[in-house]
């Protein structure tokens, strides 16, 4: 991994093949001829929509106009997957709202690439017998976050696995064709990648083809926005914008109980008090049905299962 700033890092797989085919194509990128998508996962959402969704959006926006361009150029599309149906969350509004909200956010954060929603898979979507033992302390780490989620502890490590699927970041199981996948993601993104190259290595040895691959690790997002603690302020709040801000300053203040690693978005959030479009964005982000109505008009591109998973929702 390659550090690019105190903030920022890039992420290239590992394996000589594996690195140079990225690098192949990647100097195609940088001159028109391979189609670049940034992938974002999303996991269930803990509870409701936090206002923080609106700070990564801001952060992650930053990444893809400075970080992104500068390795690859500008991106053909955007895909912004949910996790939930790997990890046993199979109701609607845990995977639409969570990819509904940073669509919608990364739109008042002015990103114009088209961008693709979908839900991952439930099923085991690895080739048998590809999943190989982790080293520590990666094996530690994955269990331990395995049993905070909830997940089926008979297999921790199944959904860090995963990642590497065709329906998540779309390592596996690609054509020769397929498309550069920049990762673009928080601090916890760094041990999921390290798993993937992993999976990647192993599925190589084997005769597989793997998607080339790089990633953006942003450091200095330390916790995932979807999974909120307690001090932080809902989405709804932004309807008070100045009452948010102070709220998700507090929540990032360790003297007052807060968490440390919430500061740079919390100093995020201040660029959507004037957002012309803040206000229709808060509106739609009420119940499944106001969600599903807003991605539609969005103009997003609804992948097949978040579709089915829609279902009668207009």
């Amino acid at each position: 991994m390659m550090v690019l700033s105190d903030s920022v890092a890039v992420a290239w797989p590992q394996g000589e093949t594996d690195l140079d085919q990225t690098v192949r194509a990647v100097q195609r990128a940088r001159v028109g001829n391979q189609r670049v998508e940034v992938r974002i996962g999303v996991g269930p959402l803990s509870d409701g929509i936090p206002a923080r969704v609106l700070s990564y959006a801001a952060c992650a926006a930053e990444a893809i106009r400075s970080d992104v361009h500068a390795i690859v150029g500008q991106p053909h599309q955007i895909v912004i997957f949910s996790s939930g149906p790997k990890a046993g969350r199979t109701d609607v509004f845990s995977s639409l709202a969570g990819i509904g909200a940073l669509a919608g956010a990364l739109r008042l954060a002015r990103v114009d690439i088209p961008i693709v929603l979908d839900v991952a898979s439930a099923a085991d979507e690895l080739p048998q017998g590809l999943p190989l033992a982790l080293p520590e302390p990666l094996a530690t780490w994955v269990f331990h976050r395995a049993e905070i989620h909830g997940a089926d502890l008979t297999n921790p490590y199944r959904y860090a696995y995963e990642h590497a699927s065709p329906t998540m970041f779309g390592d596996l199981l690609a054509s020769q064709t397929s498309a550069i996948r920049m990762t673009v993601g928080g601090a916890t993104e760094a041990p999921f990648w390290a798993v993937r190259m992993l999976v990647r290595q192993t599925a190589l040895a084997r005769g597989y083809f793997v998607a080339p691959a790089a990633g953006v690790i942003l450091k200095a997002l330390k916790r995932p926005w979807y999974s909120a603690t307690q001090l932080e302020p809902p989405l709804a709040m932004m309807q008070e914008p100045k009452l948010a801000i102070t709220a998700l300053d507090r929540a990032a203040n360790p003297e007052r109980g807060g968490n440390v690693g919430l500061c740079r978005e919390a100093r995020a959030l201040r660029q959507f008090v004037n957002n012309p479009g803040l206000a229709g964005f808060l509106d739609a982000m009420h119940s499944v049905d106001t969600i599903a109505r807003f991605v539609r008009a969005s103009g997003f591109v609804v992948g097949p299962r978040l579709a089915e998973l829609m279902g009668g929702n207009k």
